[in-house]
């Protein structure tokens, strides 16, 4: 059933409902209604291993309806602060669960909460029960009988008598008369005698001789070939050999091969066998296209191709020594040349840098002694991080406390947030010291995932090749997204109609100074605070001191997120847990790229596409991902780890993602 979430009422504990459901069974009626929760203090932090006390209430009509039944628990947290409770089993206050008019009127449930285990409730929220728990209601229904009350009587067969239908247990029904449905027809055989065809109990023959061949089955029983001239006897035949003249069925043709072939210049001379005519030739200079291999060659400052009309005087790019009698050192690389074929065009390297430069008619079929590209520079890595100074009570902020909430119900997990973390940030939006101009801002989303993931046939990349990041990959439980994927493709010039933007070497962005704080999130231009790497503060405020499978969120496809640990045999929940290795590592050598339409250098982690997937080389498959035992899935589900190195976050769903999560 589908409830709305609560709203706050006083800043003691934020309560998180996970399930709310009618407990069903052989078909009888309920005995209560399961409840589970989080309770957590204002920081957000789950209230751990802690007796609250709970009082729920059943109304009818309202939010403000009467109370139809009320009733309390004194319950106890586990280490998160999730605590369990049946409605329908608690200390009854007033009213009759099990009377309960189910269908009389629209029921809206009321939980208050005292986080001191008391029934001083300070925490107060109503929600709409927009799926009445009707297996109660039906549960009415079955217990009504029909007017006769008789189980027996709705029994009934039919039968047949002779031609007559009719339906047993109604002396006064109506019967069938089938009789006219009959075709009076008998089986009958077919006879033939001689040539005479006749049907078994009919009167009338036929004569089938007419249709007789008066021919006999005859074979070939000679034949010869003279010349173009075919023979043919037949079998018990006493005429004269027939004849057949082939000639008109020859194309007049030899079969005949070369007998010899030789080149001269772009004349090519062919012989044909046991063919006295004098050799054909064939011109071959229409095919040429004219280009020679050429070579540069530099003397004395000055540039000139062979073959070539046209020179370069480069001496103007040396670097002058002005009016000083002092030599000025000459860099060696002044004068280096370099040929780009991607785009055809030379360079020449200058006091400037490398230039362009022009060789008239020059071809790009040159060869050089020296191959320099401009491929030289690379992108600084940077990993400072902001600090984590504020929290969503800053006054400077005017912001929202951290508000989340999961509800789970008929197949669908909705997930609604402000999008606050609970943790504390650093310091965004126009402010002398702030991280990026950008202010972090209550975004209220909502998200509908399947509770059950299913793996589809293939994967679905977070970024598109062609037009960029085009899903974020799930949403924590901080109600912060996992968006790892940074809108930085190669060339990085700021604009997305460059013609060499190429998105399959798109940033790391955990490697680039992009303005982000300890949790390796900033903020976008709508104020939406994100995550693109490791969630530092959340996965300390988990408190964890020994490795344990730890739930931290959900993706996109609906398949459960773990902080890195898992089991050493993922279907053994008693083979301990370790920390989970990716099968990423980081290639070796040197980048193929030009420097124009994609980088060069070394491979140093600056882009994605500097590591490769190594299938078996750790723990998890190509996804981040594995398929196993959890505890809260005993019987297995695929599950996606947040690890401490590339890719950290997933890069591909296993599932198909829901549409919430694509980026605009």
């Amino acid at each position: 059933m589908n409830i709305s979430k609560f709203t706050e009422l006083k800043s003691l504990i934020l309560l998180t409902i996970f399930t709310l459901c009618a407990n069903l069974s052989q078909g009888q009626a309920p005995s209560g209604i399961s409840y589970q929760g989080i309770a957590r203090d204002t920081n957000g932090n789950g209230l751990a291993n802690q007796t609250i006390g709970i009082q729920f209430s059943i109304l009818g009509g309202g939010v403000a309806g009467t109370g139809e039944y009320v009733e309390t628990h004194a319950a106890t947290t586990n280490d998160y602060g999730l605590f369990t409770a049946i409605i329908g089993e608690g200390a009854m206050v007033s009213g009759d669960f099990e009377s309960l008019d189910w269908a009389a009127s629209e029921k809206f449930i009321k939980v208050e909460i005292d986080p001191t285990g008391g029934s001083d409730y300070t925490l107060s929220s109503t929600t709409q029960l927009l799926s009445v728990p009707y297996a109660l209601y039906a549960a009415e229904v079955a217990n009504t009988d029909d007017e006769d009350a008789d189980p027996l009587n709705e029994i009934q067969d039919l039968a047949i008598d002779n031609n007559q239908l009719s339906i047993t247990g109604n002396e006064s029904a109506t019967t069938v008369d089938l009789s006219t449905y009959l075709d009076n027809t008998d089986a009958q055989e077919l006879t033939l005698t001689g040539t005479e065809l006749s049907i078994s109990g009919g009167s009338t023959t036929v004569d089938l001789s007419t249709l007789a061949e008066a021919s006999d089955d005859q074979t070939i029983d000679a034949f010869a070939l003279s010349s173009n001239i075919l023979s043919l006897s037949l079998e018990n035949d006493n005429k004269e050999a027939s004849t057949v003249d082939l000639s008109t069925y020859l194309d007049n043709t030899d079969v005949q091969t070369i007998d010899e072939f030789s080149l001269s210049s772009n004349t090519l001379s062919i012989s044909i066998e046991n063919d006295n005519d004098e050799p054909q030739r064939v011109d071959l200079s229409s095919y040429l296209d004219n280009t020679d291999n050429q070579e540069l060659t530099l003397k004395n400052d000055v540039l000139s191709i062979s073959g070539g009309t046209e020179t370069v005087d480069l001496s103007i790019y040396r670097v002058s020594s002005g009016s000083s009698s002092e030599e000025v050192p000459v860099d060696p690389m002044l004068g280096q040349m370099f040929f780009n074929e991607v785009i055809e065009e030379m360079y020449v390297y200058t006091s400037e840098g490398w230039s362009a430069v022009t060789l008239g008619e020059a071809t790009a079929d040159i060869s050089f002694t020296e191959d320099i590209s401009p491929c030289s520079s690379q992108l600084t890595i940077d990993t400072n991080r902001g600090d984590c100074d504020k929290d969503s009570n800053a006054p400077e902020l005017n912001l929202e406390t951290h508000s989340f909430s999961i509800v789970e119900a008929m197949g669908t997990r909705t997930i609604s947030t402000n999008s606050i973390p609970n943790h504390a940030f650093g310091l965004f939006g126009n402010f002398d010291g702030a991280l990026n101009n950008n202010a972090i801002s209550v975004l209220n989303e909502t998200f509908n995932l399947v509770t059950d993931g299913v793996l589809a046939s293939t994967t679905t990349p977070l970024l598109s090749l062609t037009t960029g990041p085009q899903y974020s990959f799930g949403i924590l439980f901080s109600g912060i997204e996992l968006d790892p994927e940074p809108a930085e493709p190669w060339p990085h010039s700021g604009s997305f109609t460059d013609p060499n933007l190429n998105w399959e070497w798109n940033m790391k962005a955990t490697n680039l100074d992009l303005g982000f704080d300890c949790n390796n999130a900033h903020v976008q231009p709508q104020g939406k605070y994100h995550y693109h790497g490791f969630p530092t503060l959340f996965i300390e405020s988990l408190g964890l001191v020994d490795p344990a499978m730890t739930l931290v969120g959900y993706a996109a496809d609906g398949f459960p997120i773990y902080y890195k640990y898992g089991y050493v045999n993922p279907n053994d929940d008693q083979s301990g847990a370790v920390s989970l290795a990716s099968s990423f590592q980081l290639k070796s050598g040197e980048r193929p790229g030009d420097g124009i339409t994609e980088p060069c250098g070394e491979y140093n982690g600056t882009y994605s596409n500097d590591y490769e997937y190594i299938a078996g080389l750790g723990d998890l498959d190509e996804c981040n991902g594995r398929t196993g035992v959890t505890p809260e899935y005993p019987a297995g589900t695929y599950y996606y780890v947040l690890t401490e190195t590339f890719p950290v976050i997933p890069r591909c769903f296993k599932g198909t993602p829901a549409s919430e999560f694509m980026i605009n």
